[in-house]
């Protein structure tokens, strides 16, 4: 049974006077009756005394907290219930009630409602795509600013999403940014966590587990541009700029390039290997700031971040073009290569230096890309790679107030030297790498179409000795008095024009790698061993080395070393004059003889430089 509120009503409040008289002892209680009228109290007090102090019990046991009235004093730091909350009285009041009253009352405990409202509030969404639902409990019917809330996505978003809270209007649901969210921003069972903002009338995504945008509208898949140009620049002066990115897919590339000027305007540009140029003309006072902002775009329409380049007005006039002097093709895997910038120059009298910057997916490893002076030898070392590729260097010359010029873009070649010994390479063929004093090179023999036979030298004279720099041999020998020398240095092959005669631990590899026939090699006096090989070369066994596994070199192929018992020159000679080397390419055996002047044949080789 639910008892009512008692009434206010104080028995005999409003009795006559003479008709209401204390109660002359509480501690002794009824006793005190006896005193008084022979322990007879009148019936009708007995019976509402009793009755009142029951229904106060009753009521307060029910509610704990007694009802606000209207009519009722409170003192202070005393506590009602209103409005389905309590609340406690900060000073005495009458008729002040406590919902609309905050100098007299404040809130005095949270319900249900108020803690998931202060709370991070979480329920499960229905939806996705575009659209989500959440139903919280109990439900939410106010938006406050700021109000954070939690939910589950049941399904990820396809692009830009809006969200309903229980019977609200649906709203936005945009990224941190502040822009419509990207696909893939929430994934299927993301917990998210969302703010409400009143200024957007949207809510806010701050975060979602599996979200894979790198921030739900900032993909992760797209790098972030590189900018160069120059940092100041002449009002109403076009002046250039260039931008590279890369794309961190498997597979994808940069297609484009959008630049967003001071204005709000915004333009697209292709990419060309992940680079474009834009021209701008700065604008404002000698001071101002003129900022470009540029996002790179892959070829999925993914967007990278965004960067902005910050140019400052002046009168300043940039340097002019540099000159650069690097190879066109470089090794991969190789060092030591050098890059030379110089002869630009500036109207205003500044002192030049030089930067440099890359796009491309190959980048080079330069012992310095900034503050290079004119005429300095710049060295730089190459990746590897499997494949011939190239590497873009774009070299700009920049004054002393950060003015640069229009950058001279190289585009330098990087050539993978095969594993595998008879594969097409660097105007010939390869066949294996020698250390040569501190560096290492990479082999390379040249065509069946350039093997002639030809004399050592048209005398008995004695020829240089090193056995493992032939080209050294070779420069040495560079007149018509050595016939096969003279011929290697002169030949162009496949373009090429660094042809030489190879000493005897060159064409050692040479025939370990390339050997034609499968007959027995030669054992003795060492034959074999080869200490500036790479691997290092042990001494032969009777069938280590095996006959080569490229099938032009094999005996009747194409490009076959020839067996006949002439065999090749090697440039080494042995010490005393008309004493000369060969060595026999069906057995690898390497031949002192005495005759100078005999005829043998001659296949060119070159190196590469690699390490």
């Amino acid at each position: 049974m639910i008892y009512p509120r008692p009434d206010e009503v104080i028995f005999a409040e409003r009795a006559l006077a003479g008709e209401v008289v204390e109660f002359p002892d509480i501690p002794r209680g009824w006793g005190i009756t006896f005193d008084l009228n022979g322990g007879f109290p009148p019936l009708e007090f007995t019976n509402g005394l009793v009755k009142r102090q029951d229904e106060a019990i009753r009521y307060l046991v029910q509610r704990g907290t007694p009802e606000w009235s209207a009519t009722e004093d409170y003192p202070q730091y005393a506590t009602v219930q209103e409005s389905d909350r309590t609340w406690m009285a900060m000073v005495a009041n009458t008729g002040a009630r406590p919902s609309t009253s905050p100098a007299a009352w404040v809130q005095w405990g949270l319900t249900q409602s108020d803690v998931q409202r202060a709370a991070a509030s979480f329920a499960s969404a229905a939806g996705g795509g575009t659209a989500y639902t959440v139903t919280y409990l109990p439900a939410i019917t106010t938006l406050i600013d700021g109000m954070p809330l939690r939910w589950r996505a049941a399904a990820g978003n396809t692009g830009a999403a809006t969200i309903k809270i229980d019977s609200l209007v649906e709203r936005p649901l945009i990224s941190i940014r502040h822009q419509p969210l990207l696909a893939g921003a929430i994934a299927a069972g993301s917990i998210c966590s969302m703010v409400y903002s009143a200024s957007l009338n949207a809510f806010v995504l701050t975060s979602a587990s599996g979200d894979t945008t790198g921030g739900q509208d900032v993909p992760v898949v797209v790098g972030t541009p590189t900018v160069t140009g120059a940092s100041t620049g002449s009002a109403g002066v076009a002046m250039t700029l260039t931008a590279s990115a890369i794309s961190l897919l498997a597979g994808g590339s940069i297609a484009s390039f959008e630049w967003t000027l001071p204005d709000g305007s915004k333009s697209t540009t292709p990419a060309t290997s992940g680079s474009a140029t834009r021209s701008v003309t700065p604008t404002g006072a000698v001071g101002a700031v003129y900022a470009v902002t540029v996002v790179a775009i892959d070829n999925a329409g993914n967007r990278g971040k965004p960067v902005t380049k910050s140019i400052t007005v002046s009168n300043n006039q940039p340097p002019t073009t540099p000159i650069v002097t690097v190879a066109d093709t470089v090794m991969q895997g190789s060092t030591g290569n050098v890059l030379v910038a110089s002869g630009s120059t500036d109207s205003d009298g500044d002192a030049v230096t030089y930067s440099i910057s890359q796009s491309g997916a190959l980048a080079l490893v330069f012992s310095k890309t900034s503050g290079i002076a004119s005429g300095e030898q710049v060295t730089f070392s190459v990746p590897a790679a499997s494949v011939d590729t190239s590497a873009t260097v774009n070299v700009v010359a920049v004054d002393a107030r950060g003015g640069q010029s229009t950058p001279t873009t190289r585009v330098i070649a990087v050539s993978a030297v095969p594993s595998a010994p008879g594969t097409p390479f660097g105007g010939g063929y390869y066949f294996g790498r020698i250390k040569i004093g501190a560096d290492t090179y990479a082999l390379i023999v040249a065509p069946k179409m350039a093997e002639v036979t030809r004399q050592y030298a048209t005398t008995a004279t004695q020829g240089p000795t090193d056995w493992v720099d032939g080209l050294a041999n070779t420069l040495a020998m560079a007149t018509s008095a050595w016939p096969a020398a003279k011929y290697c240095l002169d030949a162009i092959i496949n373009g090429f024009d660094d042809w030489y005669l190879g000493a005897v631990y060159e064409m050692e590899i040479l025939y370990r790698n390339l050997k034609p026939s499968t007959s027995v090699n030669y054992v003795l006096g060492g034959s074999g061993s080869n200490p500036y090989s790479i691997p290092e070369g042990v001494g032969y066994t009777a069938t280590s080395p095996a006959q080569t596994a490229a099938a032009a070199f094999k005996n009747g192929g194409s490009e076959a070393l020839s067996t006949a018992n002439s065999g090749y020159f090697e440039s080494t000679s042995i010490s005393g004059a008309n004493n000369v080397r060969y060595i026999g390419m069906d057995t690898g055996r390497a031949i002192d003889f005495t005759s100078t002047t005999d005829s043998r044949l001659v296949r060119p080789i070159r190196r590469v430089k690699i390490g």
